[in-house]
């Protein structure tokens, strides 16, 4: 058996389970820190399967919005103005203008966020580099981007992540019988489809919250297309992942 786990789809449902502020692990963090091998292995050891390796898809580069400020004041002006760049910095408490201190003042912010965010990002890396070192059979494949706005200050859609995994669970189909695929997104159905047909079984995982109903998003359309599903009640999670309830 083969993992295939969309990174960003995963890290997100982690977020959603754990939301409300009640457990020491937030959608704002990155990943709780775990046993991984035996997290995935305890989602497939009912089924008495081997496990060949986990795939963990995670974006490669963050390209950044917007990408590079012109050089003359002028050219400066009209790309901070004309953007409304200016006046959402403003909105946000920046001290910010068309004066050449107030366009170099922006000009700072910017360049302040894309260093703080290519940190955090070094950081999620450093995370990868961490769980391969330390839990046998998994892999971070590292593929496509992401986009961030310094102005906004948030992620937009991955690309090339869905599209590699895809490949790779065509493409490895020899060293596996049997695929789980742990993300709830149904761009999946045509791969899962394909495998499918070279007569591989293929499994999903659906993560239960705490009032035992699945998260939303597009599982139930990858359910009607795989073999069969894997429901983790959200206590089997807590408990794999050692995430605890914060006292009241």
């Amino acid at each position: 058996m083969c993992v295939f786990v969309d990174g960003e789809n995963f890290r997100h449902s982690l977020g959603d389970l754990f939301q409300g502020g009640r457990y020491d692990y937030r959608k704002e963090d990155y990943l709780p820190e775990a046993n991984w091998r035996h997290f995935y292995l305890s989602l497939i050891k009912r089924s008495g399967w081997e496990l060949v390796r986990v795939y963990w898809y995670v974006i490669r580069d963050i390209d950044f919005q917007p990408y590079q400020i012109p050089h003359s004041w002028e050219e400066k002006r009209r790309f901070l103005e004309g953007r409304g760049i200016l006046q959402r910095l403003k909105e946000q408490g920046c001290e910010v203008d068309t004066s050449e201190r107030g366009l170099k003042a922006a000009q700072d912010e910017l360049n302040k966020r894309k260093q703080a965010f290519r940190r955090r990002a070094e950081g999620w890396h450093r995370v990868h580099t961490s769980i391969e070192r330390h839990h046998d059979q998994i892999q971070f494949q590292r593929f496509g981007s992401n986009r961030y706005d310094l102005v906004s200050r948030s992620l937009g859609t991955e690309k090339g992540v869905d599209t590699q995994l895809a490949t790779d669970m065509i493409t490895l189909s020899d060293i596996y019988d049997v695929a789980v695929v742990v993300s709830g997104d149904a761009d999946y159905i045509p791969p899962v489809s394909a495998v499918k047909n070279l007569g591989k079984l293929v499994y999903s995982v659906s993560f239960l919250t705490a009032k035992g109903k699945k998260l939303p998003g597009g599982a139930w359309r990858l359910e009607r297309c795989v073999d069969g599903q894997i429901e983790v009640p959200f206590e089997r999670t807590q408990e794999l992942l050692g995430i605890e309830e914060i006292a009241a």
